[in-house]
């Protein structure tokens, strides 16, 4: 769950939130998309399969170190 509440969902490391519910299933939204404008999303039908996507993310997946550099 996210701190607001709402079904998370992991998906090739990376963390959706349930944004709406579709004419097939659901669109799952990247829990990026507000501090990274990240525009990737997921489709997902009632079953769970991918029905559209787009999983480009301007960002790395959750748990992986960012690339800054430490002195």
């Amino acid at each position: 769950m996210t701190s607001r509440g709402k079904e998370r969902l992991v998906f090739r490391d990376f963390t959706y939130y349930k944004q709406s519910r579709t004419r097939s299933g659901f669109r799952w939204g990247c829990t990026k998309n507000r501090w990274h404008r990240c525009k990737a999303y997921l489709h997902l039908a009632d079953d769970m399969t991918i029905v559209r996507s787009n999983m480009e993310h301007t960002h790395s997946p959750f748990g992986t170190p960012s690339r800054k550099q430490v002195p």
